[in-house]
């Protein structure tokens, strides 16, 4: 299985001293397919960097009944930044969904998109498009590009259900609610 944590922080590590954006998975998928009618997309994720570090990434989901997903994405840096995006992804093929903001947005930091492909293998990867990375759902100099949750790294396998209600929560999950 290819899943070391290391390679993840030093690309963390170099996104955020070069401004960049990161990226960590190869596979971008540009063929086109049927739209999807049914998900096995469901439940959360998560990877986390061995202690002592603390960079980790989340992403939890629940199918809907029209093959849409909610989605929430969510990816501490070791330097404390964060980037977080909660939406709802159409269906764009076998496996895969397309979740797009602002995409007419004049300020480009403001634009978001982001392809959400499900492996026959259970690798997930979200890879942002390169002129809408979501900036603006991150802390500053850090941007989404490609993010892997390899097979292996599902938490929970029950939808995420109302967790994605409150963006506080589910970015910052050890804050006590009010």
């Amino acid at each position: 299985m290819k899943h070391a944590f290391a390679p993840l922080l030093t690309l963390f590590s170099a996104a955020l001293i070069s401004g960049s954006a990161i990226s960590l998975a190869t596979d971008t998928g540009t063929d086109a397919a049927p739209k999807a009618t049914s998900s096995t997309l469901s439940g959360q994720y998560s990877v986390r960097a061995a202690p002592p570090a603390t960079a980790n990434q989340t992403l939890a989901v629940n199918p809907n009944a029209d093959g849409t997903i909610q989605f929430g994405l969510s990816v501490w840096f070791e330097s404390g930044q964060h980037c977080g995006v909660i939406g709802t992804a159409q269906p764009n093929g076998k496996g895969k969904w397309r979740y797009e903001d602002s995409l007419t947005s004049d300020i480009e930091e403001d634009r978001c998109a982001i392809d959400i492909t499900q492996g026959a293998d259970g690798k997930i990867t979200l890879n942002a498009d390169a002129k809408a990375q979501c900036q603006s759902t991150c802390g500053g100099g850090v941007a989404i590009s490609d993010i892997e949750f390899p097979n292996g790294s599902q938490t929970s396998s029950t939808p995420a259900g109302d967790i994605l209600n409150d963006a506080e929560k589910f970015f910052n999950p050890k804050v006590p609610s009010p």
